[in-house]
C-alpha cells in the first residue's frame, strides 16, 4: 500500500532517526520527546472533550429519570383521585394520605390508603439535598408536582417559584393536574 512506502521513507530518511558509525548507518526505533508529547496532548484533548460529553449525557440521564418519576407519581395520584374524588392531601411537599388516609407518605414509601396501593414506592431524587415537591389546592381539586433539573439546556427547563433544594433553590420543572397552571403555586399544607 501506498502509506507503507511513505512509513519505509520517513525511517530511511529521517536525519533525527539515523545514527552513523563508520560506514554503517542503524535506525534508532524509538519516539522522539516531541513526538510523545504530542501524542499525550492530543490524548488529553481527546479525553478532556469525551468527559464533557459524558457529564451532559449523565445530567440529560437524570433529568430523563425526574421528568419520568413525576409522570408515575401523577399517574398514582389521578388513580386516588378516581377513588376518592379529590386528590391526597400535601404535607409539607410530600404526598398526604398514606395509612389511614391521614398520614404523610413519604418518599421512598410506599404510596397506600387502607389496602389500596397507588404506587409501591414514591420515586427518590437521587441527587442529595434536592427532593420532588407535591403541593395540593385549598379544596384537594388540583394538584402540582415538581423537580429540579440539571441541564439548563432542556427545552422544558423553566426556573418556577417553588423550591426544590435544602438551599432554597426553585424547581425548574412540573406537572400539575389539568385544571391548574405551575404557577403561582398552591399551599404545601400540614398533615
Amino acid at each position: 500500500m501506498w502509506w507503507n512506502k511513505v512509513i519505509d521513507w520517513w525511517i530511511l530518511y529521517d536525519g533525527d532517526r539515523m545514527k552513523s558509525r563508520g560506514d554503517k548507518r542503524m535506525v534508532n526505533k524509538g519516539f522522539t520527546l516531541i513526538e510523545i508529547l504530542i501524542a499525550v496532548a492530543i490524548m488529553g484533548i481527546l479525553a478532556s472533550v469525551g468527559f464533557g460529553a459524558y457529564t451532559v449525557s449523565l445530567q440529560k440521564s437524570r433529568d430523563a429519570a425526574r421528568k419520568s418519576d413525576l409522570s408515575q407519581i401523577a399517574k398514582a395520584i389521578e388513580a386516588y383521585n378516581n377513588d376518592y374524588g379529590v386528590y391526597p392531601g400535601s404535607c409539607g411537599g410530600a404526598v398526604g394520605g398514606c395509612g389511614n388516609g391521614r398520614q404523610s407518605c413519604d418518599w421512598g414509601k410506599d404510596f397506600s390508603v387502607e389496602n389500596r396501593v397507588y404506587m409501591k414506592r414514591l420515586p427518590v431524587e437521587s441527587k442529595s439535598g434536592w427532593t420532588y415537591v407535591y403541593l395540593v389546592g385549598a379544596d384537594r381539586k388540583s394538584y402540582q408536582l415538581y423537580a429540579r433539573l440539571e441541564n439548563e439546556k432542556d427545552p422544558n427547563f423553566k426556573v418556577l417559584k417553588t423550591s426544590c433544594t435544602t438551599s432554597g433553590e426553585a424547581c425548574t420543572y412540573g406537572v400539575s393536574s389539568a385544571n391548574v397552571d405551575l404557577e403561582p403555586p398552591l399551599s404545601s399544607g400540614s398533615c
